[in-house]
């Protein structure tokens, strides 16, 4: 039970938690002192460094990824892919290179854009979310373009697609006749359904950018493969053993008296 006589003592505030960025190889705006660990972010990384992680964490979903391991890559992948698609269209037999580029850099481009959401303190179910909203959207358009093929065979019964066949012509229609074939109002709302797909896969991409441009925050850590968790708060205040008394716990009484020998 507490003395009522004792007044109350003063307590620390206490801090608030802070989480360890560790070596200065991984501190923002830092340049790097010596090699950076894989499982670490690389601040002010090259684009030959950015490069190579990319590969060596192939599909590493933990961790986190700085800002220029995350756009040297995006970089690299665009020049890649504009040769690659240039290589194409001069040579039909290696008209798979992109393809075959597309599909094996699927996995580690989700991996390091988690690991760039992680950078910023977000989950990687951010970036879930946006691949399952960019493929609806996509989903919506194609749905929108068969409901416009549907309804140029299904309008009006004398209404087909133009086939030529030996010089032939079959049901006697020419293609600039078509577009009598489909009403003024389907037309309008296809173009609205594609408008409005359109418009979402804008959004979609600057979101995308704006989370992938964000800057790095020290709370990101707690997605490391080995954690490092806030440090312990300060302890509250404790008097001292050897601390005077306070009032009304002083012990007044009179020492005993020596034993005679």
């Amino acid at each position: 039970m507490s003395n009522p006589n004792i007044p109350p003592q003063p307590q620390q505030p206490v801090a608030p938690p802070q989480y360890a960025q560790g070596a200065p190889y991984n501190t923002p705006g830092i340049p790097p002192t010596g090699t950076v660990p894989l499982n670490q972010p690389y601040y002010g990384c090259s684009f030959t460094e950015a490069f190579l992680r990319f590969w060596k964490k192939y599909a590493v979903f933990k961790g986190r990824a700085s800002r220029s391991e995350f756009w040297w890559f995006m970089l690299a992948n665009l020049i890649i892919t504009f040769i690659l698609g240039s290589i194409a269209n001069s040579i039909d037999q290696l008209s798979f290179l992109p393809g075959l580029w597309g599909l094996a850099t699927v996995v580690p481009v989700i991996a390091l854009g988690v690991r760039r959401l992680h950078d910023t303190n977000r989950s990687g179910w951010w970036l879930f979310g946006y691949y399952v909203l960019v493929f609806a959207t996509f989903i919506a358009g194609i749905a929108a373009v068969i409901s416009a093929i549907g309804s140029l065979y299904n309008y009006n019964r004398n209404c087909s697609i133009a086939m030529y066949g030996s010089g032939a012509m079959l049901d006697g229609i020419m293609p600039r006749d078509m577009s009598s074939c489909v009403s003024s109002d389907t037309v309008a709302k296809i173009s609205f359904v594609l408008m409005i797909c359109v418009l979402i896969l804008i959004v979609l991409e600057i979101m995308y950018i704006v989370f992938m441009a964000t800057g790095p925050k020290p709370e990101g850590a707690r997605f490391d493969e080995n954690p490092r968790f806030p440090q312990t708060p300060a302890p509250t205040y404790m008097p001292p053993a050897n601390a005077a008394p306070t009032y009304g716990t002083a012990d007044y009484s009179m020492p005993a008296a020596p034993t005679a020998p």
